[in-house]
C-alpha cells in the first residue's frame, strides 16, 4: 500500500506480526533486533530496496529531515488534494519576484484565501523556508481613531489599508463600528464603502 516490501513473521509466542522487509534485512546483517524507536532510513529513496549499504539508522526526527531535504513530505488539504514543500515554495517566490495576489494563488492552488495566507506569512509550513510576506499588524487605540477621523475627511479605503498595513475589511469593519465599538471617533460615511453596484 505505501510502498514498502512487507512480509508476515511469527513471534516467539507464535503470533503472526507484520514486518517491514528493510528492517529485518538491516536486523539480520547486525544480528539483533532494533529498539522500538529506532527507524531504519533509505539513503536511495527506494522503499523497496533491502541493500544493508543503502540502509541506515535514524529516529522521527532525522526521518522527517531527510524527507523535507528530498521533497518527498506531502500533506493533505481540506479538499483532499496534496500540496507539497515545492508548491509552497513556488508559492512563497511567485509572491516574492512577481508580485502575484493571494486570491489569484488561492484560485490556482484551488485553496481557501485564508490557507494561502497562513502559508505566505509562515504561519503555516514555516519549516519550509522561502520569503516570507510581513504579517498585518495589530491596530492600537490611537491608529483606529486615526484611521475613523481620515476616513471622515474623505481618504479612502484602500489608500488607508496602505498606510496603516491592515487588510480593507478590517479597515471597512472599524468604519462601521463593527471592530473597537467602544472607540468614539467619527463613524460617519461620507463616501459609499466598497464598490459601487452595476
Amino acid at each position: 500500500m505505501n510502498g514498502y516490501g512487507k512480509f508476515a513473521m511469527k513471534n516467539e509466542t507464535g503470533q503472526t506480526k507484520i514486518r517491514l522487509a528493510h528492517r529485518v534485512a538491516y536486523e539480520l546483517e547486525v544480528g539483533h533486533e532494533l529498539p522500538h524507536d529506532t527507524f531504519v532510513l533509505h539513503s536511495c529513496d527506494v522503499r523497496e530496496c533491502v541493500r544493508f549499504d543503502h540502509l541506515f539508522l535514524g529516529n522521527q526526527k532525522m526521518n522527517m529531515h531527510d524527507a523535507s531535504q528530498k521533497g518527498r513530505l506531502r500533506f493533505k488539504r481540506e479538499c483532499g488534494r496534496k500540496l507539497w514543500a515545492s508548491s509552497v515554495l513556488a508559492m512563497r517566490h511567485m509572491v516574492a519576484k512577481q508580485k502575484i495576489p493571494g486570491k489569484e494563488l488561492a484560485r490556482v492552488f484551488r485553496m481557501s484565501p485564508t490557507n494561502v495566507s497562513a502559508i505566505l506569512t509562515g504561519r503555516a509550513w514555516a519549516w519550509v523556508g522561502g520569503p516570507l510576506r510581513p504579517r498585518r499588524k495589530r491596530l492600537g487605540v490611537e491608529e483606529v481613531l486615526n484611521i475613523r477621523e481620515f476616513y471622515a475627511s474623505g481618504v479612502r479605503s484602500g489608500i488607508l489599508r496602505r498606510q496603516f498595513g491592515v487588510g480593507e475589511s478590517q479597515i471597512l469593519r472599524i468604519i462601521k463600528g463593527e471592530d473597537w465599538p467602544m472607540l468614539g471617533g467619527p463613524r460617519s460615511l461620507p463616501h459609499p464603502l466598497g464598490r459601487p453596484r452595476t
